[in-house]
């Protein structure tokens, strides 16, 4: 189960970062082609400084972005994947969020979307949990936040992350500054976590489903928080 999911979400992710993918897929069609071009044409005319037309660093630089946007996807679909990844052990919330949001920088500065995350750097917050949930939870909340961030053209898009440390509950609450709750979900908000259930015009609903799934399976609440702009969601897990 943990497995699908976790396959689930990493087709979320190619179909949410569509254009940033097809792009790339241009890029590689191309790339080495150009680059024989220029080097050819600095050989033939016995120059480094062959100006803008000609100037393979253009090329490099590209490959460069887009090696490193290619490296962090591979690191958020596969490297949790792997069979240690799946297997509960204890670790520390506050790191592990804060490792899995560098994984996603690139993606997320590919949209324009900055993040921040909070915690009382004093506190530990030791948790007993498998490191591929701790992505299923953190990869289907941002992916809706690019997905809507990106519809509702926002010039400052943001999210947060803020851990919490409370008398009984570790509370994880995420955010984001895009479209607040549709109308039709803020009599009963919690229905979005429904399978089936998606704001999204070509939306499957399975996302937020599989992250209900995941915290349930460690006996955690989920639940929308009531925010004054954008959406967010509050997750408690009880601590072990």
């Amino acid at each position: 189960e943990q497995i699908l999911q976790h396959l689930s979400s990493n087709g979320l992710i190619l179909n949410t970062f569509f254009h940033e993918f097809k792009a790339i897929q241009s890029q590689f069609g191309s790339r080495a082609v150009q680059m024989k071009y220029r080097m050819i044409y600095m050989k033939e005319h016995n120059t480094f400084h062959p100006g803008f037309i000609y100037d393979p660093y253009i090329i490099i630089n590209k490959m460069e972005e887009t090696d490193r946007m290619l490296n962090r996807w591979l690191q958020i679909s596969l490297g949790n994947a792997k069979k240690e990844n799946l297997k509960r052990e204890t670790v520390f919330l506050n790191k592990e969020l804060t490792d899995i949001m560098a994984d996603w920088s690139e993606l997320l500065k590919s949209k324009d979307i900055t993040y921040e995350i909070y915690f009382d750097e004093k506190e530990e917050y030791p948790y007993e949990i498998s490191r591929a949930d701790l992505y299923i939870i953190l990869n289907n909340f941002l992916l809706n936040s690019a997905y809507f961030l990106e519809k509702c053209h926002n010039p400052q898009r943001k999210i947060l992350i803020t851990l919490r440390s409370e008398q009984e509950n570790y509370h994880l609450q995420m955010w984001n500054n895009g479209p607040e709750l549709e109308e039709k979900y803020r009599a009963v908000p919690d229905r979005i976590f429904d399978l089936g259930i998606s704001s999204k015009e070509e939306g499957t609903g399975i996302g937020l489903w599989i992250m209900k799934e995941t915290v349930e399976r460690y006996n955690g609440t989920i639940m929308v928080c009531e925010q004054e702009t954008g959406f967010g969601i509050d997750i408690y897990l009880k601590k072990q």
